[in-house]
This record gives structure tokens, sequence and C-alpha cells, in this order.
């Protein structure tokens, strides 16, 4: 299904590196190189993509189930795809996110040996 998102998904790539850049920007901006009220935020997340993973992994599992017929491997692929764009969006969101509050807790760190 991987293969389906990076295939049939115009830009991808543009669009995993512009979530990673707010990531990294929220992420210095809310937190500020605050370590601990990041795990948090990092939990509600995590918790947030995976129960709206599960969701959709369960609405699509119930069409699927109750008219066997529209069953075909693309639309399978298709539908269960969004669990990955949101699994994948989630991880370079998350990834951008530590790189921000990581360079605001490095800057915050350095600027203090200086003063």
């Amino acid at each position: 299904m991987i293969n389906y998102v990076l295939n049939n998904t115009p830009d991808i790539w543009a669009i995993l590196g512009w979530t990673t850049s707010i990531g990294c920007l929220i992420g210095a901006t809310i937190y500020d190189g605050n370590l601990k009220l990041v795990q948090k935020g990092i939990i509600t997340i995590i918790t947030y993509a995976f129960f709206i993973s599960l969701m959709n992994f369960n609405r699509y599992s119930f069409i699927f189930e109750s008219n066997p017929s529209i069953a075909t491997p693309a639309r399978i692929a298709q539908a269960y795809s969004n669990n990955v764009v949101i699994i994948m969006v989630t991880a370079f969101y998350l990834f951008g996110m530590f790189l921000g509050v990581l360079t605001s807790y490095l800057v915050r760190k350095k600027n203090k040996r200086k003063v």
C-alpha cells in the first residue's frame, strides 16, 4: 500500500517536506525546548493518529465485508492507503516537531553558556 501512495499521490515528498517544516516551526514555537512537555504532545498526536487510522480501517473493512463484489485489489489498496497517508504524515510531523524542539533546546543551552 505504500507503493500505491507513493506512485499515485502527486507531490507526496513535497507535502511531507512541508509537514516536517511546519512541525519544526510549531515544535520550536510552542514547546520552546521544554522536553518534558514535548513527550505529552507526542503521546497525544500518536494516540490521535492511532484512533483515526483504526476508525478508517474499521469503516473500510465493514464496507468490503458487506459488499464483497466491490472489493477489488485496486479498491482495497485505494481505501487502505488513507491509513498509510495518516501514518506517514504523522511520522513526518513528529520528526519535524522533534527537530524544532531540539534546535530550540540547543540554542537555549548554548546561550546560557555565553552569559
